[in-house]
């Protein structure tokens, strides 16, 4: 996927005019909503249908149905937010991360006539 990135991007290259044109510069253009789930998200359908075929099943319900039994399953419909691309959860979790605090750690301190190993101070 990495070099088909760089071809786009050097495709991209031409089109913009652009002797420099990073693989970022592209994902920000393009939103990068295009990128994570081809490097991520499960088999492709052709992949599929060799493996349904492979145990027997006609489709991949069929196969969650044989594979989990009805008492485990939730019911429910889930309570999702709308999908964000790779770089929009990216500043998310950063945003959260900042809020990290760092403090010092207190074990082993203030204890007298107590051998605390150097590994627990």
């Amino acid at each position: 996927h990495y070099i088909k990135s760089m071809l786009l991007a050097l495709s991209l290259n031409r089109i913009v005019g652009t002797t420099r044109y990073s693989i970022r510069n592209y994902a920000v253009t393009l939103g990068a909503k295009d990128m994570f789930y081809k490097r991520h998200i499960g088999p492709r359908e052709e992949d599929q249908r060799v493996m349904l075929d492979l145990i027997g099943c006609k489709s991949l319900d069929e196969l969650s149905d044989r594979a989990v039994p009805e008492n485990i399953r939730f019911k429910k419909p889930l309570d999702m937010e709308e999908p964000l691309g790779e770089y929009e959860i990216m500043e998310r979790i950063r945003k959260i991360a900042s809020k990290n605090k760092v403090y010092r750690s207190y074990i082993g301190m203030g204890y007298h006539n107590t051998c605390v190993p150097h590994t627990i101070m």
